[in-house]
């Protein structure tokens, strides 16, 4: 077989099984920043992802205001987010494409049975829940376009290309102003590349190297940090998540999650040394297991750097390296191997693709139902609302809103911060309560902020507890003002 039809071959297969794996989002699908979206002006969208530092996405909300195309409803809300999902798996079929080319072209003695376990553990770099985040939004074709950047980027560091120490910062720039969270692979790719492609080197060399990979790395994040900083002092913050400061998020480094993070690593780390021992020569048992340490200390700080410029948790969108590195640490073991047999490889491989697989389609089946669920709930709220107007001939123009003594997110099965994206309600963050309810129905209601709200009323949605939506009780008139209660 030429080498022109095993590419055609490769190219069908990888798109097929991204297809497979995110086909379910071509589906009708919302999230609650789907509504603010649709609801706000184009100048209050610019304002925002200026306020994130995303540049990038500025630009494209700017170029859709230049040709006169409106997000102004959900069809063509999702017409663009179709778009954009199509741009997506053409950049995942490159990425998945360029990274195996680079990690196989580095490789010694890449035999046909190790191609097979690096190509599916590549195929996991691009099929897991950090770019199942990243397809779960409208702006998921420039999340995408800016990981290829990333890739690109590795590419580039492990090639003698002339310029390179020019470029890679210009594309690591580029790529965190698409979404910062994105350009992290860069880092996990170069040291990876880097460790099969230079065995038996000295320690010194390898630090050097990885100092090198981070300096490059981190260099245009300050930048983009400070770009943030500044947008945000001359632009009103409408998000006040997005920058708090480093010393209100430093708190983060503590949290029960990166514990947990921590945990995992050093659980990884003795299941690698515990079962592939006969990868690691006893002359050079050393040197390897610095190199896996290595992997995962570049990892760790690759993601614990967004922790500084917001107080959003680390979401799986977040933790990309975090969530990749047992591939990554599969495709270094498996390059150490001198013999050719990797039936246990290829088995447990194929098998956390497929678990990975049936995953991201739960995610996707849990957004699709959480989305009709949704629009049930709020829709009842709507039409409690013009059975108030048409019974006192008064237009609501209001709405406040309260909460009772618990959340009952299990009605919304929001059960874990996995699912949360997926299936948060629409009618309950600040992002997307007053859209949800604007865009739904068609009006323009104006959001009582909280220290605005009526004392009495919020004493009395205190009183009780409910467990799921009643819009007759959790609904209260007062004159052109709408009272909810978010249960």
């Amino acid at each position: 077989m030429n080498s022109k039809i095993q590419k055609i071959i490769l190219i069908f297969v990888t798109t097929l099984v991204l297809l497979f794996a995110y086909g379910r989002f071509f589906k009708f699908h919302l999230v609650g920043d789907a509504y603010r979206i649709i609801d706000s002006s184009t100048g209050f969208i610019i304002n925002l992802k200026c306020n994130e530092g995303r540049l990038v996405q500025v630009l494209y909300f700017v170029v859709l205001n230049i040709l006169g195309i409106s997000i102004n409803s959900i069809d063509m809300y999702m017409f663009l987010y179709r778009i954009n999902w199509i741009l997506s798996i053409i950049f995942l079929v490159l990425s998945v494409l360029l990274t195996f080319k680079m990690l196989i072209s580095h490789m010694k003695n890449p035999t046909f049975r190790k191609k097979i376990v690096v190509y599916i553990c590549t195929l996991l770099m691009f099929i897991n829940i950090s770019v199942s985040e990243y397809m779960l939004y409208f702006e998921n074709g420039i999340m995408i376009f800016g990981l290829l950047l990333s890739i690109i980027a590795a590419y580039i560091f492990n090639s003698n290309k002339k310029q390179k120490y020019v470029i890679i910062p210009i594309l690591i720039l580029i790529s965190s102003f698409c979404y910062q969270g994105v350009a992290q692979i860069f880092v996990i790719l170069s040291a990876l590349v880097l460790f099969i492609s230079k065995l038996g080197q000295k320690q010194s060399y390898y630090i050097k190297e990885l100092l090198k990979i981070l300096l490059l790395y981190l260099s245009p994040l300050v930048i983009n940090y400070l770009t943030c900083w500044y947008l945000n002092s001359i632009l009103p913050n409408i998000d006040p998540r997005v920058f708090t400061g480093i010393l209100e998020s430093l708190k983060q480094l503590y949290s029960s999650d990166n514990r947990l993070i921590l945990a995992i690593y050093v659980f990884l780390f003795g299941f690698f040394v515990l079962f592939n021992t006969t990868a690691f020569s006893l002359k050079k048992i050393k040197e390897n297991l610095l190199s896996i340490f290595y992997l995962m200390i570049v990892s760790i700080i690759s993601f614990e750097v967004f922790i500084f410029n917001n107080s959003v948790r680390l979401l799986p969108r977040t933790l990309l390296n975090f969530i990749i590195i047992y591939p990554v640490l599969k495709i270094y073991v498996v390059n150490l191997k001198q013999y050719n047999k990797y039936a246990i490889d290829i088995i447990g491989i194929v098998s956390l693709l497929i678990i990975n697989i049936l995953l991201v389609s739960t995610l996707q089946d849990a957004n699709i139902n959480s989305t009709a669920q949704n629009i049930e709930v709020v829709s009842a709220i709507i039409e409690r609302i013009k059975t108030y107007e048409s019974e006192n001939n008064i237009k609501v123009e209001n709405v406040a809103f309260y909460y009772d003594p618990n959340l009952n997110y299990n009605y919304w099965n929001v059960h874990n911060s996995l699912l949360y994206p997926y299936t948060v309600p629409i009618y309950y963050g600040y992002w997307c309560d007053i859209y949800s309810i604007n865009v739904l129905s068609g009006e323009k209601y104006n959001r009582i902020d909280d220290f605005e709200v009526d004392e009495q009323i919020n004493n009395y949605f205190n009183s009780i507890d409910w467990n799921e939506p009643n819009v007759n009780e959790q609904l209260i008139f007062t004159g052109n003002t709408v009272h909810i209660c978010l249960f």
